[in-house]
């Protein structure tokens, strides 16, 4: 049966961002020779882009149509196509804000988070159907997809976490939603849209995540319940046998070697009471 915890391996590489300088992110797949990094947390998606947590649909600080980051690469020379292929010239130092100004459309979003003209200047970009792959720092997810004129379905497994998701998406309106129970009778699902031919942000919503890490956070407590309470009834067990032999022991003593009766205890008893009742008869 699958593990709740993840698996634990050799530390992750370092990230760098575009001028080479040290990142704090982690990477997104930290199984492969080169990866795109993002924050801690933060969800990796297939095309090399990083969401915040807390920044779905536009909840958050920022702006509904900022919903991705330009994170960071294991690659320090930024030379492997895993290192995000755009946005690398604003902030080079840091991440980058990306837009999604709608009919797959983004663009790099460092001075123009409100922008107007999102998708019409030199440096706007396409980019396929966004697909969470992942959180950094916690687990990956392995996509793989199969499509027909009609639809797209995968499945995907998430590693070391005992989870496993599906999913599906259809034409017109871009969308994923999938969901199933793993063996150990949880489930998780992932939902996310981009309006096909509106003007708004990409909406990315994802409700499995949030709770899958909220249900490996009770696995791990359960689990840490259960093994302290088997230390305690081993420790009780432990004294319990102990003070079971000591118990035998002194009734052993008591009745003397091979259950037989000690005589020269009862007769030194007997002697010292007459021997007091000889001192009374003198006085």
């Amino acid at each position: 049966m699958p593990s709740l915890l993840p698996s634990m391996a050799s530390p992750p590489p370092p990230c760098y961002y575009p001028d080479g300088s040290l990142s704090s992110d982690l990477p997104c797949d930290p199984a492969t020779a080169n990866t795109m990094c993002c924050e801690l947390g933060s969800y990796c998606t297939n095309t090399n882009l990083c969401i915040k947590r807390g920044h779905l649909n536009g909840t958050g600080d920022v702006p509904s149509d900022n919903l991705y980051l330009r994170g960071s690469c294991t690659d320090r020379r930024w030379t492997s196509p895993e290192c995000f292929e755009y946005c690398r010239h604003d902030n080079p130092q840091g991440s980058e804000n990306v837009l999604y100004c709608g009919n797959g459309i983004f663009s790099c979003a460092a001075h123009r988070l409100n922008s107007t003209s999102c998708g019409t200047d030199a440096e706007a970009f396409e980019l396929e159907v966004q697909i969470v792959t992942g959180i950094a720092g916690v687990y990956t997810i392995a996509p793989t997809l199969t499509s027909t004129s009609t639809s797209m379905e995968s499945g995907a497994w998430f590693e070391g976490s005992g989870f496993e998701s599906g999913v599906s998406s259809t034409t017109g309106d871009i969308s994923m939603v999938g969901s199933s129970v793993s063996p150990t009778g949880l489930s998780t699902s992932i939902v996310s849209s981009h309006a096909s031919n509106g003007t708004t942000g990409g909406a990315l919503t994802i409700d499995g995540a949030e709770r899958k890490m909220l249900r490996v956070r009770v696995g791990v407590a359960v689990a840490v319940a259960v093994t302290c309470l088997l230390i305690i009834i081993v420790i009780l067990s432990v004294l319990w046998i102990r003070k079971l032999r000591l118990r035998s022991d002194r009734e052993i003593l008591r009745r003397g070697v091979g259950g037989l009766d000690l005589p020269e205890l009862k007769l030194g008893a007997k002697g010292r009471g007459e021997e007091r009742g000889k001192e009374g008869d003198c006085t």
